[in-house]
């Protein structure tokens, strides 16, 4: 087949771990810490000439003037608990560093600019060079601001901003751009904010995954303008919406979306704000100044009327924004941290990270949690909100905090049919497991790692789906002197016959291979809507299922040995909740049955085409 080759630029580049950015957003005086902020505004303007590229320029404002002119908005703002703007205006659309930097440092609000450019309205605030360029030449570009600042101002972009025109399909040039910012973030761990609209927002998710970009990377912007149904498949694929743009009269439409998101489990993916300002040297006096007011006086009492609590508001105000702009490599396989060179690859072929002859990439490096989020927001079990993930020598590890409550991490990218890798080592005591397909509330299918008296390791339950298990042996420890010395499992049932499974090993099989006390390999395949899983421990065969004949009962009943009890299994009812893709996730179990630390590292993936 004929491929276009993408020819990259030849320089080194400094990842957010070179620059010491674990959990910090870059603002135009330093980075900071992602605990110091409080309220977020995340779109917001406070300079912007339409004039067009041509002429454009520092000439047709004078800084005092604009300072002035702004400086109390930004302090009722502030007044309002605002401690964070994201200044959203790109380059030569009057684009100012210095007068951001200005302003920040007097008021004591801190502002983030952006490096990118802006493709909507018909390209008038397109330079001529980016009609010439290449996608890698204006990764390029964007890349030097952030590694040696903006122009010669010392001052480096806090997030990348590009814009597309509305139209139903992305033009080459405007694909161009998109292309370029995932080059941009897959070097520098910046988010990519894409002023959109009604505009093709999909379209620009499948290049960012042609390219190994995580859509977690991604702001769909003025997203309000969008189809819900559009809007809704880009959250469940971990993309932030914008809803920004709030006036008056977009007060209804606003309400609508929040609830949209939070009835769908997906509130912990919006972003509130404003779109407001701004000093327009094109207007007498700079025009009107539209003030950040609204989203105060008038949309949050809006919300709380319809019943959000205050968690909520914490979520769409706080924790959302700061999750967005932290500088973090958000990948879909991870390659290592430090300085990386960038490879000559064909367009459109992406990049596969760790990805052997076998065919299996890597979803863990090693040595951060790069591509992987811990589960949090009102859709999410408030058992579920705590926990502690950690990297200790090589490997995850989880934990309960505070005491009794747990957590599940996850992938950013969803995946379908797939034979996952995982290199497993709990304490005993630990009750983890492996969460396939799993949705937004953390409902899933989930393969037990229940390291514990009367746990299983390799069977099937189903998280939030039911209840439904296979359970045909447990796990008993065996003791010497009071400490627990190995682990044996012991049959209870005959997994074929009670459950339906396809296969079903004996526990002496599970006792031939596991080794107490150190890392053991589990392999799961998972292919079909039904679906069809089989798992594996350190390569023998552990269980296969049909989900058109599998007949599982719910895990209390057979805890109970009540056989007779009806299957907690609807295969049509979990593939309506689940759908056909997922997350993959590793959790710790909320509860007084836990005890230690589970491990997991060497997570690697194989997705599956229909015929395999």
């Amino acid at each position: 087949m004929h491929q276009r080759f993408l020819v990259l630029f030849a320089c080194t580049i400094l990842s957010p771990a070179a620059f010491g950015l674990t959990d910090k957003i870059m603002t135009v005086t330093g980075a900071e810490a992602t605990a110091d902020f409080n309220l977020v505004l995340p779109h917001e303007h406070i300079l912007a000439d339409l004039v067009g590229a041509d002429q454009v320029g520092p000439h047709r404002y004078d800084e005092e003037t604009v300072y002035q002119a702004v400086r109390p908005h930004l302090e009722r703002a502030q007044a309002r608990g605002v401690d964070l703007l994201v200044e959203c205006t790109p380059a030569y659309i009057a684009r100012d560093p210095r007068l951001m930097q200005r302003l920040s440092k007097s008021t004591g609000l801190r502002i983030l600019t952006n490096t990118g450019l802006y493709g909507a309205g018909r390209n008038r605030f397109l330079p001529d060079y980016a009609h010439t360029e290449s996608a890698a030449e204006l990764a390029a570009r964007w890349i030097a601001e952030w590694n040696e600042g903006i122009e010669d101002s010392g001052i480096r972009p806090g997030f990348i901003k590009i814009g597309v025109d509305p139209d139903p399909a992305l033009t080459a040039l405007h694909s161009k751009l998109v292309l370029a910012a995932a080059l941009t973030h897959r070097a520098t761990g910046l988010t990519i904010a894409c002023h959109t609209g009604r505009g093709p927002g999909l379209a620009q998710l499948a290049i960012l995954r042609a390219e190994g970009v995580a859509p977690s990377a991604w702001i769909w912007v003025h997203a309000q303008h969008a189809e819900d149904e559009d809007l809704l498949d880009a959250a469940r694929a971990g993309a932030w919406l914008s809803f920004d743009g709030l006036r008056p009269n977009s007060l209804e439409r606003h309400l609508h979306l929040c609830q949209l998101l939070r009835d769908h489990g997906l509130l912990d993916r919006v972003l509130l704000s404003h779109d407001a300002g701004w000093y327009d040297p094109g207007k007498p006096e700079g025009g009107e100044f539209r003030d950040y007011e609204l989203l105060f006086s008038e949309f949050l009492p809006l919300l709380r009327k319809h019943g959000f609590t205050a968690a909520e508001e914490d979520l769409l105000l706080r924790k959302n924004p700061i999750r967005a702009f932290t500088v973090n490599l958000r990948l879909i396989h991870q390659e290592g941290a430090g300085l990386t060179s960038l490879p000559c690859l064909p367009v459109g072929a992406g990049f596969a990270y760790g990805t052997g002859d076998d065919g299996f990439a890597d979803l863990f490096d090693g040595s951060t949690l790069n591509g992987w989020v811990k589960a949090s927001g009102p859709s999410v079990a408030a058992t579920y909100r705590g926990g502690e993930w950690r990297i200790e020598e090589g490997a995850i590890t989880g934990h309960q905090s505070p005491p009794e409550v747990g957590s599940f991490l996850h992938t950013e990218r969803e995946y379908g049919d797939f034979e996952l890798m995982i290199d497993l080592n709990p304490d005993w005591g630990c009750d983890s497991g492996i969460f396939l397909r799993t949705n937004a509330r953390g409902q899933c299918i989930q393969i037990f790692v229940d390291y514990l008296p009367r746990g299983n390791i390799g069977f099937v339950f189903g998280q939030g789906t039911g209840g439904f298990s296979s359970m045909p042996w447990e796990l008993e420890a065996i003791t010497e002197g009071g400490e627990v010395v190995g682990v044996r499992a012991v049959d209870k049932y005959d997994g074929v016959a009670m459950d339906g499974l396809l296969y079903s090993a004996p526990a002496e099989d599970f006792n031939r291979v596991w080794k107490h006390g150190e890392f053991n390999t589990l392999k799961i395949r998972m292919v079909g809507p039904e679906p069809h899983i089989t798992t594996w421990v350190n390569g023998v065969k552990m269980m296969e299922m049909d989900g058109t004949t599998f007949r599982g009962r719910h895990l209390r009943d057979m805890r109970r040995g009540n056989f007779d009890a009806a299957t907690a299994w609807n295969h049509e009812k979990i593939r309506e909740q689940l759908g056909l893709r997922g997350t993959i996730g590793l959790q710790v179990h909320p509860g007084p049955r836990w005890d230690g630390t589970v491990r997991y590292k060497n997570i690697r993936i194989r997705e599956l085409t229909e015929h395999e």
